[in-house]
């Protein structure tokens, strides 16, 4: 068994959505006993829903088999139950945006929270 893990914005997923031939080349891979999941910096929400709020195009081509989300710090297996979590607490966050005062989006599970320098 081989496990693949692709990265998910401009090498799996474009502006039109996923190509074809990458997911018949997925489902050949998975039918011969293998593993095919995701790792990316979006949550969830985003890789089920690529096309933002859009629920009338969800991404259903792949049955993906995990997914490793927000830079690894959530970990989902098929049926998207985590299966590890790891956050950087709020107090950090807020040391780091000191640090380097710039605008940013703090991503928790579904969430966005946008955080703004005092």
């Amino acid at each position: 068994m081989k496990i693949l893990a692709s990265d998910f914005d401009n090498t799996l997923f474009f502006s039109d959505g996923v190509h074809k031939e990458d997911v018949e080349a997925i489902r050949t891979f998975q039918k011969q006993g293998n593993l095919f999941g995701l790792c990316t910096g979006r949550q969830l929400e985003g890789i089920k829903y690529p096309f933002g709020g859009n629920r009338e195009h969800p991404l259903t081509d792949i049955d993906f088999d995990f997914y490793i989300t927000l830079s690894g710090g959530v970990i989902f297996n098929k049926k998207e139950e985590i299966i590890f979590e790891k956050s950087i607490p709020m107090n950090i966050v807020r040391e780091i945006s000191k640090a380097i005062p710039v605008h940013m989006s703090i991503v928790y599970k579904d969430e966005i929270y946008m955080y703004r320098p005092e």
